[in-house]
Order: C-alpha cells, then structure tokens, then sequence
C-alpha cells in the first residue's frame, strides 16, 4: 500500500474508534503523527480516574461479522 494511503486507512481506524467509544459517553483525545505506542486515549469523565490508551491497527482490507437475528454476514469494504 502506498504511504500516503497507509496514513489515511491509521487515520480512519483512530477516528473510527474515537467515535466508537464517544458514542457510549466516553471522552476520547486522538494523537497524531508518529505518536509512539498510542493512538487514543480514553476516559469515562467519571472523576476517578480511568483511563485507557489503544494502540490502533487498521487494515484497508478489513471486515466486519455482524449477526443479523440468527444470520452471519461478512460486511467488505468498510
């Protein structure tokens, strides 16, 4: 893969994530660049202190198995 596509196939994991973990009330702060080691940083803002940092690793081929009632289905091109 190119570099210049590599760079924006890490940038959408970490805003995928980001927005992810925001959805279920969670502050998040992304770092960009070569950051070493961690990508995001998580706390839930409750006061005590919390906190998670993720290393993100995207694949521009990726996919995602979702069930659907009692079906499996494999979602490409995500």
């Amino acid at each position: 893969m190119e570099r210049g596509l590599a760079q924006f196939v890490g940038a959408a994991g970490q805003y995928y994530l980001a927005y992810s973990l925001a959805i279920r009330q969670i502050n998040t702060g992304i770092t960009l660049g070569n950051a070493p080691s961690v990508d995001v940083h998580a706390s839930c803002g409750d006061g005590l202190g919390n906190k998670l940092a993720f290393q993100v690793k995207t694949s521009r081929n990726a996919q995602l198995i979702v069930e659907i009632g009692t079906v499996w289905k494999v979602l490409n091109g995500m």
